[in-house]
């Protein structure tokens, strides 16, 4: 089928006269492809011979393609400017570019030598502009013109002379009738002047000596709807050397940017205007990107060379801003800009203005060398008048002169300003009445004035370096004024370095950190003042305010307002001195510490106010929490050096004078750690206010808002230095005697250690610090330095404990110098090793067996003599049983041995060790009869030696051997009742006295005796125990002797039993009295029995017993019964009931049994778990086989034990990944679970939606919203499973389609969006496949094919926190004709009224296409299908020619219809004097038909027959002109055409 072609002809309503032969690129209906314009070369199809012919093509035709046009010669366009109008086929790829190519377009005219006349997409380029007009004009941009770019151009204006407001380089506005209007919109206009515009790297300038145009450049909005519509256009990269007014003047302006230009007078001679605007901007938005007037150099103003005694300026803006409205995404900027070399004469100068703006940024702009001579002339080289939401930051203000009052920063009425990270440098007011602010800050609401810098600036009277005035927090919980740097500034009078004033409302005020030194104020009575005077809550922490000078000098922290105010003055350096003070009589020192109300935190401050002797007042005032003292919550720490060397020194502290510091400590009222030593500031006459006292340094408590020092250094977060600025110390460590081997034991013990260091520490004797070593940055051992070290000087310090290594593992070990901020490059040595375990553990304690020997548990020794041994217990060691000592069948882990010491290190004999066995303890024994170790102490050493590592435990215990009593005495064999008996003493010793102590045995206290030889009579009969103590003296080291003597006793039977579990002996004990007596036992089973004193029996079978013990004393016999137990043992057994994997509960049954009582149990399941349930539960952490082991105890003890082996299968541990979830596509799920070795796995997936399936990772489709889940289950074929589930959100998806037709080339495709979703916010995205794309619903895009070319066409389409689909559909744009134009010529050969009719292409060359057939339909002709015909007319006259052109393998078509002429007469008198008047007769219009030669504007006259004029016109010569008579009457009348001095008349006759 045929498809008619898409691409409409623009047909002019002028008749073509093809037929006469006419050619010109003018006669185009179309245009794209490449042109010229070359006044050289003939007119062809492709060259303009002038902008005017260029411009009156562009203006008739309609843009198919991009279009570039060269311009290849220099052209003078005299006064007619040329108009560039709109072109309805104007697009983003249907571009005109023009490129100059360093031509030169000449202009003689007023105003704008260019007009963009609503143009759009147009780049002009390299090339000249020249106007040699006096009121001279570059450019005009207006009407709507968008999206055009003027790059590279020199646009110079040659002869202003005469300043004019209509001259301009470069003017953008919204009417069409004045360059500079800032108006809404003229007639017919959009009321804009264009949007995204561009005007780079273009340079403009003048003769030298010119005044240049009133405006450079303009760029004027709408002042209707400027608020709302983006403009978005920009000046940047561009070059202007001289204007007289405004350098730049923009106003009504969204979103423009002025960036990176350079704007300066450089062509100028002398002034221009007495008030200058190196850039002018007012009413400006941010609507879609930010307004910026950023980069900018603007200098040398008002001309090169100028000084302030030729300037002629009295006022001058150098950026001037007026209601900038930024908004909180996109803020004004004005960034960057540097502004110097300015000199100004009797008015103000302002540097960067703002007045009113909202969200700005003013930020690293330069302003240097600013002068201005006027002696009342105030000048702001930063004004801002009430702003909101502002930051001034990184700006630099330097080398201002000024002669009166001057503001470097003036920033009036803020509404959140943050000033930060500024600096002026080098600035002056020589005015000697004149004030100068460096930072002026007025009536602030939220202020952060940080890390500003204000260097070397000078004041002929009163200088303010920063005065921020009545401010108030706003939302902000704090003002702030910190890191601030204050330095070399000098006044004559006054010189207020921090002026921070009053309060509005709350004005909390963080005052930190400033550095405020080496200011002066050099007048004979001048003042310097740091005022803080009636804030809120004050943070005042980490300031340094030293090193001022001037004849008094006032440190104000002033506030009297009551409640519950807080204020913490920390760590500041307050230092005056007025001892060189230029008239002393009048000298005032005034630190006044002010917070009567307030809860105050004083602690860490240096306050050090001196002077000479002759100075008049030292006034330092401290009322701190003088209302409550209670409030006062730290006040300690501070250091105070004054001198009492003025006429009238106070020191008022809350309401009482102490004058100095032994008045103030006297009275007790200072802090315990308070001082009056002299800080030794490092350098006074260098500035370095670091203080070098000892005294002061790692003394005062860290908090974490003074983390940083004045100097912005970290402070020790030990405890670090007073004042406001830290001082490192330097002590350096130079040996150690510590050595250690790369492995030890544990226990490894060093001997005496010690560090020897020296001090470089110039600034003071170091001392009373520490010195420390520590294991693993473990707790340290210190010892202390008292030593005074001066610089060079050097000290060896022994530590107080021996270093021991106990713990097994890698050991570092530091030896170091133990002062906080000491220089750690050189304070410290460290030594690594390895510590291998100890076998630890072991304990001697003392056995029960028979010895004289006298152990003293609480003392280091125990006692014993000679021939008498200490018996010892060594259980064994931590990490090992008794079963694992070598030779016990355990595992041979350890054995110990025996030494034996005199303190002198010699071996003794007599140590012995008993091994243990596997349920015994290890035993030693030591005993001597060397009579050489009497009255010594030997030591008993364990040593345990772990078998594994070669390591020892040493375990030892002291012996004291006494000289020994060899105690004897004799007596009768036996006695009776009242019978004296002798006892007759033979004891000796081999050195020294002895003493006696007898004890008969009766219990009496009366019956003892030291008689050495008594004799006694006993009183009742028995058997007693007659005991004999000697002493040793002087050491009193008891010996015994002892004998059992019976007097006819009647024995006490009675014993002592123990019970035992089964298997177990049961032990006796006699107890009957008297001992003597011998016994029998009956164990009352009709089998045991026994005659000793203690013995034990096992009974076989459990059960109570009672045992008889029978006592025998000379034949008196006695008996005692008891009943006795052999408990029953429990017998352990358990089961596993349930349970084989390690993700499910075993479950265990408890079968343990006892005839009688309860038991209980523990379990031990040999994965690090326990537990003592009867019967438990247990989930195992690991899979493998497991000894679970359960131990029964009864109620009186009795144990039992059983392990068995318990089998753990391994679980899956299920995982899955998943896509997005949504309502068309199914999800896929991929399952990540780890495999299970030696397992074969099947999956179970079970959805919420009631489905399921058995695939290892599948997809599911889902069939309604919301949250769903996805369980996945895996079976093992061990037996084992797992599942897990996951929530999934589904989400509405779109179904994704279009349709569309092919077409053909050129014809637009049209995409009919069918996508279907059920609810939601939907957007789209199309991917036309040749780069270009859409997000309409449906788009139409037109295709740029020259044959037959297939699309595939992405639709993607997307609900809002959704899900996406997309469609892919295949479009073809089919091949039509390339193009669609036919030429006419005569052919008279053919006939008297022949024509010739055939195609013609873009270029206009004759000549048909291959693969095209056509159709002509001629007018009174018929139809002809020839690709070229030939027909004889029947006569002169107009004719309608519509040539039909089909591609033969497309069938797309297209057509053209023509308006032909056959007239022989009007083409001879063309021919002959270039004019053809046509038809003739006419009806109510006709045409006159000129050759291109004839002239270029035209002027037609018509006179009726007897010569009077009936219509004139005038016209340029665009080769046909349409006259029209309607008006005119029926009847012959005269046409005259005039072009210069050429004359045509002809005659014509007009009809109804």
């Amino acid at each position: 089928m045929k498809i008619k072609n898409y691409m409409t002809q623009k047909m002019k309503s002028l008749a073509l006269f093809i037929g006469m032969g006419l050619s010109s690129a003018v006669a185009f209906g179309q245009m794209s492809g490449s042109y010229t314009i070359d006044a050289t070369q003939a007119a062809s199809s492709t060259n303009f011979v002038s902008w005017t012919t260029f411009s009156t093509a562009w203006n008739a035709a309609a843009i198919t393609g991009p279009v570039t046009v060269d311009v290849k010669s220099s052209i003078n366009i005299g006064t007619a400017f040329v108009t560039l109008n709109a072109n309805a086929g104007s697009s983003a790829t249907n571009t005109l570019t023009i490129n100059g190519n360093s031509t030169t377009m000449t202009y003689t005219s007023t105003y704008a030598a260019l007009r963009l006349n609503g143009v759009d997409y147009m780049t002009l380029k390299n090339m000249t502009i020249e106007n040699n007009n006096t009121t001279p004009g570059g450019i005009w941009i207006t009407n709507q013109s968008d999206y055009n770019t003027i790059s590279g151009l020199n646009i110079y204006l040659s002869a202003n002379t005469t300043a004019t407001t209509g001259a301009y380089y470069i003017a953008m506005s919204t009417s069409v009738s004045s360059p500079t209007s800032t108006g809404s919109a003229a007639t017919g206009t959009t009321g804009q002047p264009g949007s995204y515009n561009s005007i780079e790297n273009c340079s403009m300038y003048t003769a030298s000596g010119n005044v240049g145009p009133y405006y450079g450049v303009t760029l004027s909005g709408n002042t209707t709807n400027y608020t709302t519509i983006a403009q978005n256009n920009a000046m940047k990269g561009c070059t202007m050397k001289n204007f007289y007014y405004y350098g730049v003047y923009q106003a009504y302006t969204n979103g423009n940017q002025i960036v990176n230009n350079d704007i300066s007078r450089a062509n100028a001679t002398a002034g221009g205007s007495s008030s200058l605007y190196g850039v002018y901007s007012s009413y400006s938005y941010s609507t879609g990107r930010s307004a910026q007037i950023n980069g900018n150099n603007i200098h040398d103003l008002p001309f090169p060379g100028a000084t302030t005694s030729t300037s002629n300026m009295s006022s001058f803006y150098m950026i001037y801003n007026y209601y900038p409205y930024g908004n909180t995404t996109y803020r004004t900027q004005m960034s960057g800009n540097t502004i110097t070399n300015i000199f100004s004469t009797t008015s103000t100068t302002y540097g960067l203005y703002a007045y009113y703006p909202q969200y700005i940024d003013i930020t690293t702009n330069t302003l240097d060398n600013i002068q201005s001579s006027g002696s009342s002339a105030t000048n702001y080289m930063m004004y801002v008048y009430y702003p909101t939401q502002i930051s001034v930051s990184n700006n630099t203000i330097k080398n201002v002169v000024s002669n009166y009052y001057l503001y470097n920063f003036y920033i009036y009425y803020p509404s959140y300003v943050d000033v930060l990270n500024n600096t002026a440098n080098n600035c002056r007011q020589n005015y000697t009445s004149g004030y100068f602010y460096n930072f002026y800050i007025y009536y602030p609401t939220g202020v952060k004035c940080n890390g500003n810098t204000a260097t070397n600036n000078y004041c002929g009277y009163y200088m303010y370096t920063f005065y921020i005035y009545y401010g108030s927090v706003g939302t902000y919980a704090w003002n702030e004024f910190q890191d601030n740097t204050i330095t070399g500034n000098s006044s004559v009078n006054y010189n207020y370095s921090a002026y921070i004033y009053y309060y509005n409302g709350t004005n909390n005020f963080k005052l930190n950190r400033n550095y405020i030194v080496g200011n002066t104020c050099t007048g004979s009575t001048g003042y310097h003042y740091v005022y803080w005077y009636y804030l809120s809550n004050y943070e005042v922490i980490g300031n340094v305010i030293a090193g001022n000078y001037s004849n008094s000098q006032y440190i104000y922290i002033y506030s009297g307002l009551s409640g519950t105010f807080t204020a913490e003055i920390r760590n500041n350096t307050f230092q005056a001195n007025t001892s060189t003070a230029p008239t002393p009589g009048s000298s005032y020192i005034y630190c006044y510490l002010y917070l009567y109300y307030h809860t105050v935190w004083f602690t860490g401050n240096i306050i050090d106010l001196k002077g000479s002797g002759s100075q008049y007042y030292r006034y330092l005032y401290m009322y701190l929490s003088y209302s409550n003292l209670a409030n006062l919550k730290e006040f300690n720490d501070n250091t105070y050096s004054l001198n009492n060397l003025f006429t009238y020194p106070y020191w008022y502290y809350n309401g009482t004078n102490y004058t100095d510091w032994a008045g103030f400590s006297g009275a007790g009222v200072n802090g315990s750690r308070d001082n009056a030593v002299d800080p030794k500031f490092v350098s006074i006459s260098g500035n370095d206010w670091r203080a070098g006292a000892w005294e002061v340094q790692n003394n005062v408590a860290y908090i974490a808002k003074n983390d940083k020092d004045c100097k912005l250094v970290s402070r020790n977060q030990t405890k670090h230095d007073r004042g406001g600025l830290e001082t490192n110390t330097d002590l350096e460590a130079m040996s150690t005697n510590f050595t250690v081997p790369a492995q030890v034991c544990a226990g490894y013990t060093a001997g005496a250690t010690w560090i020897a260091l020296k001090s470089n520490y110039a600034y003071d004797k170091a001392r009373n610090f520490n010195v420390s070593y520590s294991i693993n940055k473990g707790p340290k051992v210190s010892a202390l330095v008292t030593k005074q070290l001066a610089q060079g000087d050097s000290v060896k310090v022994y530590f107080p404990k021996p270093l021991v290594l106990n713990d097994a593992g890698p050991a570092r070990i530091a030896i170091f110098i133990d002062l906080p901020d000491d220089d750690n490059s050189d304070d410290s040595f460290i030594f690594n090793t390895i510590v291998k375990p100890a076998p630890g553990g072991g304990v001697m304690t003392f056995t029960s067996k028979p010895t004289w020997a006298n152990y003293l548990p609480s003392k280091a020794y125990d006692v014993t003599v000679l021939g008498q041994p200490v018996n010892y217990s060594v259980n064994s060691p931590r990490v090992y049983g008794n079963a694992d000592y070598v030779g016990n069948g355990g595992n041979n882990n350890w054995d110990a041995s025996v030494q034996v010491r005199t303190k002198f290190g010699k071996s003794v004999s007599g140590g012995t060790l008993t091994a243990p066995t596997a349920t015994s303890d290890m035993v030693v024994n030591f005993v001597t009869t060397d009579k050489t170790l009497e009255d010594s102490i030997v030591t008993i050493y364990v040593i345990v030696n772990d078998k594994g590592n070669g390591c020892d435990t040493v375990i030892k215990r002291d012996v004291l051997i006494y000289p020994t009593i060899v105690p004897n005495f004799t007596k009768p064999t036996q006695a009776c009742v009242g019978e004296p008996v002798l006892f007759e003493n033979k004891s000796t010793v081999t050195s020294g006295n002895m003493e006696f102590l007898w004890d008969f045995g009766t219990g009496k206290a009366a019956d003892q005796t030291d008689a050495p030889d008594p004799v006694f009579v006993f009183k009742t009969p028995g058997t007693y125990k007659v005991k004999m103590v000697a002493k040793t003296l002087p050491y009193g080291f008891p010996s015994y002797d002892s004998a059992t003597f019976q007097v006819n006793p009647v024995p006490t039977a009675n014993f002592t039993k123990k019970n035992a579990c089964e298997g177990y002996d049961l032990v006796f004990t006699n107890t009957t009295s008297p001992s003597n007596a011998t016994v029998t036992w009956d164990f009352g089973d009709s089998k045991g029995t026994s005659t000793s004193n203690t013995p034990s029996y096992k009974y076989s079978s459990k059960g109570s017993y009672l045992v008889t013990m029978t006592a025998n004393l000379a034949g008196c016999i006695a008996k005692s019964q008891q009943r006795v137990y052999q408990f029953e043992k429990p017998k352990s057994s358990f089961k596993v009931v349930s349970g084989d994997c390690d993700n499910k509960d075993f479950v265990f049954a408890n079968n343990s049994s006892i005839g009688a009582g309860m038991i209980g149990s523990y379990w031990n399941f040999d994965d690090g778990n326990v537990s003592t349930d009867q019967a438990p539960k247990h989930i195992f952490a690991s899979s493998g086989t497991k000894k679970v082991k359960l131990v029964t105890t009864s109620e009186f003890g009795c144990k039992d034990s059983i392990t068995n082996n318990v089998v753990v299968k391994e679980s899956p541990k299920v995982s899955f990944l998943n896509g997005p979830a949504c309502s068309l596509k199914p999800t896929e799920f991929t399952n990540t679970t780890p495999a299970v070795a030696n397992a074969i796995a099947s999956y179970l997936w079970v959805f919420s939606d009631g489905t399921s399936t058995k695939v290892e990772s599948p997809s599911h489709a889902w069939g309604s919203l919301g949250p769903k889940t996805a369980t996945l289950t895996i079976n093992l074929d061990n037996g084992c499973s797992a599942s897990t589930t996951k929530t999934l959100d589904v989400l509405i998806q779109p179904k994704a389609t279009f349709t569309a037709q092919d077409v053909c080339a050129g014809q637009p495709v049209v995409f009919n969006n069918g996508t279907t979703w059920s609810q939601g916010d939907i957007s789209y995205e199309w991917d036309f496949s040749d780069n270009t794309g859409s997000t309409e619903s449906d788009p139409t895009h037109a295709y740029n094919v020259s044959i037959t070319t297939t699309y595939n066409v992405t639709l993607k389409a997307r609900i809002a926190g959704g899900c996406m689909d997309s469609f892919t559909k295949q479009i073809t744009i089919n091949e039509g004709p390339k193009t669609c134009d036919f030429a006419a010529t005569p052919d008279y050969a053919f006939g008297y009224y022949g024509m010739k009719f055939e195609p013609v292409n873009a270029s206009g060359v004759a000549g048909a296409q291959g693969n095209v057939n056509y159709t002509w339909v001629i007018q009174n002709g018929g139809k002809m299908t020839t690709p070229t015909v030939q027909h004889n007319f029947a006569k002169d006259g107009s004719y309608t020619v519509t040539m039909y052109a089909v591609t033969k393998s497309t069938g797309c078509e297209c057509s053209i219809t023509k308006q032909v002429l056959m007239n022989r007469a009007a083409a001879k008198s063309l021919e002959t004097v270039g004019v053809a008047v046509y038809p003739n007769p006419a009806v109510g219009q006709f045409n006159v038909a000129l050759t291109e030669t004839f002239g270029k504007d035209v002027n037609i006259v018509l006179t009726s027959m007897t010569g009077a004029v009936v219509k004139t016109m005038k016209s340029a010569n665009n080769g046909l002109i349409q006259v029209d008579a309607s008006d005119l009457s029926e009847g012959v009348y005269m046409v005259k055409v005039m072009a210069g001095d050429r004359v045509v008349t002809q005659k014509i006759t007009l009809t109804k």
